[in-house]
């Protein structure tokens, strides 16, 4: 009997989650956001065990209009010149991503994006916002809150 409490008592507190595990469970998994000339949409992927690392798949639509408008150039902007447009904040801090990928979705009208960012102490256990500056279709810039408790 004994062997069985300590058998559950050990798999109860490998269970348990250190408060910066359940800080990184809690970030959001999937956001949209229209605007007037996009919809961007912000899906989380989630390596398991992996708290040194923030990775988000962004697909971006632009309009119809502006698909049907846009040059090679302009295409060739949302390809491979992406880099600068994301950021994530926590507070006054502001973290370019490790690597920003576009990636061939094979969605008509829409670009996809896998962004990467690295974490440490001043990051970790903040408030976080990621920004993507639209230089190309409209030039606003969108934030997502991706501390906020809707996922």
């Amino acid at each position: 009997m004994r062997k069985y409490a300590i058998a559950i008592l050990l798999l109860a507190i490998a269970a348990c989650k250190t408060p910066q595990q359940k800080w990184f469970d809690s970030l959001t998994g999937y956001k949209e956001i229209k605007g007037k000339s996009l919809v961007i949409q912000l899906m989380r992927i989630q390596e398991k065990k992996d708290t040194t690392t923030l990775n988000y798949k962004l697909r971006i639509y632009p309009v119809k209009e502006w698909m049907e408008q846009a040059s090679a150039d302009d295409l060739n902007h949302l390809n491979y010149q992406m880099d600068s447009c994301f950021t994530l904040k926590a507070g006054a801090v502001k973290r370019a991503p490790a690597f920003v990928q576009s990636v061939a979705s094979g969605i008509k009208g829409g670009f996809e994006y896998l962004v990467s960012f690295e974490l440490d102490s001043t990051v970790k256990m903040k408030a976080l916002q990621l920004t993507f500056a639209d230089r190309y279709i409209g030039g606003l810039a969108y934030n997502f809150d991706l501390t906020s408790n809707s996922r």
